[in-house]
């Protein structure tokens, strides 16, 4: 398996490599997690443990293969989406994936990997890329918005989300993040992108009209990671509890 450079395997996938039975394939398997060859990281999920710490598009490559085995259904999202798509730089040692399962945290190789519950109503949005010679799951650019503005402690905070949203401003389809707001049904959401992408002229009008119509009456925070302080923007039901200053910082990197 590994010089076909499937790092990541179940027992299914080795009884298909080796044609023997699950109880051999269980000791065989203990004792390569015993010399060190592979290690078990959860029940029927193992890891063929390199013979040097991989780095750069590897790591990378190996990273996104394990989050994809560790726990389905789940989708690559969030911080981790953000950095794939090359909107932000921001290092973390951390794999950020969605699930419709109990949250979960697991670590292999020292590399961490969380994943966040959502409603089976915000689990959408992805789609199949190739990684190496495997296909995992990733959520689609507007998605990956979307779910970043919803969970903004897991992509950094709103001024990492912010420079995601202006570097992706060109890139995607506009419409496509407005449907998905409403389908994902958080109205904070929409304010939170809504207020960032007039002020910095991101969006079309009519994406910017439509997004006003469809926000509720309640205040948000722009950032709910922080104290709930800052003045009320009435027309975004908003409370920018950052200041302009911090919100513009990573224009001048």
């Amino acid at each position: 398996m590994a010089a076909d450079r499937k790092t990541v395997f179940t027992l299914r996938d080795a009884q298909a490599v080796f044609e023997k039975g699950y109880g051999y394939l269980r000791f065989l398997l203990h004792s390569l997690a015993r010399k060190g060859w592979v290690e078990r990281v959860k029940q029927g999920v193992y890891v063929i443990v390199p013979l040097e710490v991989p780095s750069g598009a590897a790591y990378t490559e190996e990273a996104f293969l394990i989050a994809a085995r560790l726990l389905e259904p789940s989708y690559l999202s969030y911080g981790t989406a953000l950095t794939h798509y090359r909107w932000t730089e921001q290092p973390s040692a951390v794999i950020y994936s969605a699930t419709t399962k109990p949250t979960r945290r697991f670590e292999v190789h020292g590399v961490g990997y969380y994943y966040a519950r959502v409603t089976s109503r915000k689990f959408f949005g992805y789609r199949e890329q190739w990684v190496g010679a495997t296909q995992v799951k990733i959520a689609e650019r507007e998605k990956a918005l979307i779910d970043a503005f919803d969970r903004l402690d897991l992509c950094g905070g709103v001024v990492e989300a912010f420079k995601s949203l202006a570097a992706a401003s060109k890139e995607i389809n506009w419409e496509t993040l407005l449907e998905y707001g409403l389908r994902a049904s958080n109205r904070s959401v929409l304010k939170r992108i809504g207020y960032l992408a007039e002020r910095d002229g991101l969006a079309p009008s009519l994406v910017l009209r439509t997004l006003q119509k469809e926000i509720s009456r309640a205040y948000a925070l722009l950032d709910p990671g922080r104290m709930p302080t800052g003045r009320i923007l009435e027309r975004w039901k908003l409370r920018v509890n950052i200041s302009d200053r911090e919100l513009d910082g990573w224009k001048g990197a």
